[in-house]
């Protein structure tokens, strides 16, 4: 029987329960404590979201039944044996793609939160603050009926709030915590942009009835990323805190972008090159800019590509270009390397080029300045996780030809195996590590170039081998995150959102019985603003 058909034969068979009762013994089943490393794993909460999906795309039969969350893990575990067929290893180009796709869907979800509000901190320093461009700021305003600032503020408590709290927020808290240093329609509008009506998730979710009992569903991003949060009765709630502070990222950049393109990648590309050479500097590494570059080509009168920056430490030259850049949904669900190398073009590959042309160029220059050592890494480094690991992937799984035509052009002094492609969380903490233990950023990548080249040592991700270099080198921590940029801008706006959330206690403590009617407008105006009676 074809997938299709074997998931559609499960989602009908959710007709028999109570949609509400279903719905509500999935929630406090995420939500249910976790203990143990794998425990989010075993609970599958990507496939929860998909359930979700289809839970709503049914007609409840006439007198259903009250289901158990019994019922809700045997229900899951059908759709987990739906695996072997939705990844179809027969029909795959490549086996390392296929498992790649099936692993991606997973990983997000098992991040501890930590990383998420980090990647949330991270963008908001990105996209505020005196030393970047209005335009965002001003964009997003005009977008959203909201400031960036205030955006981020409520993001951020709403992430905490519903962490501490099991995942739901009642309204008396919202009003309580959060008035009157937020406005009331300042809360509504930002509550309404990331969240649904629970009686409005029937309509919203069979825009994808069709979509979503194909394979391709099975791995993608789950609708519910568009409205993480679902108005109830009495409170809000979010079916996994992970999937709300990965949405909410998603959201911004992607409210951003909707606007105009083309100037947004501009102005982002060149935000996201700033910070990665701040904090290539903030860690002491010895590095050059691509404008001394580009001296040195003047200097020399020559031409031709450059890259951000080139660090030269323990005998090795190390070419870093930042792009500021986020994976497609193709890229993660498909497992055709044309596809993928299609998409990669404007990124990795044209990040591997001018490396690879820069590198040429100065090595016949023989320029003081930029003198090349004899080891040679590539590094390309991404706003987001691409999870292509390295040259030697790119290679066996997505374009054999790519190196070697490459080396036609400007020689082998370049191996594919010293080229590496991580993303900026990354970046921070192979530094972080690297600073703490006195190793060199270029020690770090001979080390990963070992490891890769055994099957038995080779890994995933470049996150598991700062957790392995950790590890060996006797270090506590092991994946480091963040910079003393991201923190400083952290406790700025964790200050802010403090400062807020005491004087709204403080107002409401001086009120006291005298702020009942107050507090019940606000009550009433939050609901209505949200559509009404949410019952």
């Amino acid at each position: 029987m074809p997938y299709s058909e074997k998931a559609t034969k499960i989602r009908s068979n959710l007709s028999r329960y109570s949609k509400l009762h279903f719905f509500n013994e999935i929630l406090a089943y995420l939500h249910a404590p976790e203990d143990g490393p794998y425990a989010t794993a075993s609970k599958m909460p990507w496939l929860s979201f998909l359930l979700i999906e289809w839970l709503f795309q049914v007609d409840e039969v006439s007198s259903p039944r009250v289901p158990s969350r019994d019922n809700v893990i045997a229900v899951l575990n059908e759709m987990y044996a739906l695996q072997s067929d939705a990844v179809c290893f027969e029909d795959a180009l490549s086996l390392d793609l296929a498992l790649r796709k099936m692993m991606i869907s997973q990983l997000w979800v098992q991040k501890n939160q930590i990383y998420h509000l980090f990647s949330l901190i991270r963008l908001y320093a990105l996209l505020t603050g005196r030393d970047t461009s209005e335009t965002f700021a001003l964009d997003f305003e005009s977008a959203n009926g909201i400031s960036i600032d205030d955006f981020f503020s409520l993001c951020l408590w709403l992430m905490i709030a519903m962490d501490r709290s099991n995942g739901f927020i009642q309204y008396k808290d919202i009003v309580l915590k959060l008035t009157p240093g937020f406005d009331v329609d300042v809360i509504v509008r930002f509550l309404s942009v990331v969240g649904i009506r629970l009686d409005s998730m029937e309509g919203f979710l069979l825009s994808s009835k069709i979509s979503s009992v194909e394979k391709e569903s099975y791995f993608d991003s789950s609708v519910l990323f568009e409205k993480p949060l679902i108005f109830m009765a009495d409170r809000v709630v979010t079916p996994h805190k992970n999937l709300l502070s990965k949405s909410i990222s998603n959201y911004v950049l992607n409210s951003l972008k909707s606007l105009d393109h083309q100037r947004f990648k501009n102005k982002f590309t060149k935000r996201f090159e700033w910070y990665v050479g701040n904090l290539i500097e903030e860690f002491g590494v010895d590095f050059v800019r691509e404008d001394d570059i580009k001296e040195v080509y003047r200097k020399h009168g020559v031409g031709g590509k450059v890259v951000d920056f080139l660090i030269s430490e323990d005998g090795a030259s190390v070419f870093v270009d930042a792009k500021g850049v986020e994976p497609s949904r193709n890229i993660h669900v498909s497992d055709n390397p044309r596809v993928i190398r299609d998409r990669l073009k404007t990124s990795f590959i044209k990040g591997i080029k001018q490396s690879f042309e820069c590198s040429n160029i100065l090595s016949k220059l023989d320029d003081q300045d930029t003198t090349l050592n004899t080891d040679k890494y590539v590094l390309v480094v991404s706003h987001h996780d691409f999870y292509i690991l390295n040259g030697r992937k790119l290679h066996e799984n997505v374009d054999p030809n790519f190196f070697p035509n490459l080396n036609l052009t400007y020689g082998e002094a370049i191996q594919k195996e010293n080229v590496y492609f991580i993303c900026v969380e990354d970046f921070e903490g192979i530094l972080n590590l690297c600073s703490n233990i006195n190793k060199s950023l270029s020690s770090f990548l001979c080390f990963c170039v070992e490891q890769d080249s055994k099957s038995e040592t080779r890994k995933f991700d470049v996150r598991q081998h700062i957790a392995e270099y950790s590890k060996i080198n006797g270090h506590s921590e092991s994946t480091p995150i963040g910079s003393n940029y991201i923190l400083d801008r952290k406790n700025e706006i964790f200050e802010t959102i403090a400062s807020k959330l005491k004087n709204n206690e403080s107002y409401w403590r001086r009120l006291g019985a005298n702020g009942v009617e107050e507090y019940w407008g606000k009550y009433k105006a939050i609901i209505g603003g949200l559509g009404g009676d949410l019952e």
